[in-house]
């Protein structure tokens, strides 16, 4: 009978399995490290997070040639809110370098997970533009805008 209970206890889960049979010490505590979750999160709600921003530097190369786009960025934020990891996913071959450096210094707040920091993966875009009028909070000929 008691094997039974057990049988079904353990299909249950840890829980239940305690509340049958108390004597079943709980699961061990995970390894450290093991809660390093990362997220992915989509660019509105990184951009709401982020704290500084640094706009790229337009090109003078990619400017004399009136090369314009956008540069896309795959990043991992770290649980402290540096960008962690920078990847390439499409733009200009003169554009990119640019957008790489800029957004290497951005900073964002941390953000969290049932109450721990965690790394966020998110996909930014680094908008470069000619001839048009500066947004605010932007240099003149450039738009930075997480996707």
């Amino acid at each position: 009978m008691a094997d039974d209970l057990y049988a079904k206890a353990t299909q249950l889960g840890p829980r239940a399995a305690r509340e049958y049979h108390p004597d079943i010490p709980p699961p061990p505590p995970p390894p450290p490290g093991a809660n390093q979750k990362r997220i992915k999160v989509g660019g509105n709600v990184a951009a709401a997070k982020l704290v500084h921003q640094v706009p790229p530097q337009y090109p003078p190369v990619a400017r004399q040639a009136r090369i314009s786009g956008t540069v896309r960025l795959r990043v991992i934020i770290s649980a402290e809110g540096t960008i962690e990891q920078v990847e390439l996913v499409s733009g200009h071959p003169l554009l990119v370098q640019s957008a790489m450096d800029a957004v290497r210094q951005w900073r964002y707040q941390q953000t969290l997970l049932n109450g721990q920091p965690v790394q966020v993966e998110t996909v930014i875009d680094v908008v470069f533009q000619l001839d048009s009028p500066p947004k605010p909070g932007t240099q003149p000929g450039t738009d930075t805008k997480p996707q």
